[in-house]
């Protein structure tokens, strides 16, 4: 991780970093608290707590080395992440080193006499917190509020990168493209006046209407890419490849209930050799196709705003008219035990009529991917996605003579790190609950879904 040893004067700490330096604080207190305590059970006052623990300090027989031991905490932490606003665990490594060294000795070393027998407790007890207390610390440093920044700092960064980009390509033919698939509307595309459409990339092919309308073609937007013509042709492949290998996925047979969730969306996984365990989950959302696939695929910028497993996303290259590059970061998941990470991926997708009853399904697919403005950065966790896909099929009418669509999602991500099995099952599995509770949010005032039958297992 990148350290900052600076003190930055004109940035506001951030609401974590201010509860974990209070952390700091009660240790220190609380620890010269209980010594207090302590001297006072043992009939000792002031002065001759003063003289015996300090002026005549002995390791065998004087606890006040434990509030030093907090107070050399509190300076260094403070120091490193409240005045210089580190971004690295070193410095609080350190200290609970030195402390969980410094404890193991003195219990080994401190004289337990026949003396301290009415007031054995709080020998302990002040052994005991000074020990608890630097490793919750860590743990909260570690886990808390240096992922926790370094997602706010991503964002931050992917912002700036999206103000710089009418700089470079043009405002206008950029803004255009960034409202191709947000505001519907059909002067939000830019169309040139002539050439092949060999030399066109293009955002989309569906122009969101209001609900009860039909979808129609639109002309789209010239948007620059700086991808040559063959890691062009290695990312369309890629993702026609996801479609591929996702119709396999569903096709097949023997998916196990993994998870039950409310409303009968339930959580079921298959173990595939390549890819290794891939979630599924089904829900029935009272939207159109049309309405669902303007939310997954073309308006990329607003999943924050209605998926609140997602923190940032945004459109990074077009590839075609079916092809683009899609950014996302998403937030903490299994109660911060998993940090946000965030994602590049390559999306394709398919539009099919059925023959026979005229209905529409949308299948969108994905899988992880490298681009040269998404550079990896060395102080981020990148996952990689496998094959992803979300599938929008249309259904009859509800009762209420409502639109409805069956909606399935298909998730397989390598989240990176030494991160045990159970935990990734427990993380995935939410983001694939908070994805239908989401949807059913956005489109139902119950908030509630329900899903078609269990698939086949065996």
């Amino acid at each position: 991780m990148a350290c900052s040893c600076k003190c930055n004067c004109e940035q506001t700490m951030s609401p974590v970093r201010r509860t974990f330096c209070l952390l700091t604080l009660f240790d220190l207190v609380l620890t010269f608290l209980l010594w207090i305590l302590y001297t006072q059970i043992k009939g000792q006052s002031p002065y001759e707590a003063f003289d015996t623990e300090v002026a005549h300090y002995g390791i065998h027989s004087s606890l006040f080395d434990l509030v030093m031991l907090a107070a050399f905490r509190f300076t260094s932490l403070i120091l490193a992440y409240g005045l210089f606003a580190l971004h690295n665990p070193w410095v609080v490594a350190v200290t609970t080193t030195i402390s969980s060294g410094f404890l193991i000795a003195k219990v080994f070393l401190f004289a337990f006499t026949k003396e301290d027998r009415d007031s054995p407790i709080l020998d302990y007890l002040l052994l005991v917190s000074s020990f608890v207390l630097p490793w919750a610390e860590t743990w909260f440093l570690d886990f808390k509020v240096l992922p926790r920044e370094l997602k706010e700092r991503l964002i931050d960064l992917r912002r700036a990168a999206s103000e710089i980009s009418p700089l470079l390509y043009g405002r206008s033919r950029y803004e255009a493209w960034e409202q191709a698939g947000q505001s519907g509307m059909s002067s939000a595309f830019y169309s040139p006046m002539g050439g092949s459409p060999e030399n066109r990339s293009l955002a989309g092919d569906v122009q969101v209407l209001p609900r009860k309308q039909t979808v129609v073609d639109v002309p789209a937007p010239i948007v620059p890419s700086p991808l040559t013509t063959d890691q062009k042709k290695l990312l369309l492949e890629r993702g026609q490849s996801s479609l591929l290998v996702i119709n396999g996925l569903l096709a097949r047979s023997g998916w196990k209930l993994e998870k039950q969730g409310k409303n009968d969306s339930h959580v079921y996984s298959i173990h595939d050799k390549r890819f290794g365990k891939v979630f599924k989950i089904q829900g029935i959302i009272h939207a159109s196709t049309a309405d669902l696939f303007a939310d997954i695929y073309l308006r990329v910028k607003d999943l924050p705003k209605w998926n609140s497993s997602v923190a940032h996303s945004e459109r990074v290259d077009v590839l075609d008219d079916h092809t683009d590059i899609c950014y996302v970061c998403v937030n903490d998941q299994a109660g911060g035990m998993v940090s946000g990470r965030d994602f590049l991926d390559v999306r394709c997708y398919e539009k099919t009529v059925s023959e026979s009853e005229g209905t529409i399904k949308y299948v969108i697919a994905s899988m992880g991917c490298e681009h040269v403005r998404k550079p990896v950065l060395s102080e981020f966790v990148r996952g990689v996605n496998g094959p992803n896909a979300w599938i929008i099929e249309a259904m009859p009418p509800g009762p209420d003579g409502e639109e409805r669509s069956l909606f399935t999602s298909v998730l397989n991500t390598d989240l990176k790190g030494w991160i045990p099995q159970s935990i990734v099952d427990q993380a995935l599995s939410t983001v694939l609950f908070d994805l239908i509770k989401s949807l059913q949010k956005k489109y139902s005032p119950q908030g509630g879904a329900t899903a078609p039958g269990a698939p086949s297992s065996s």
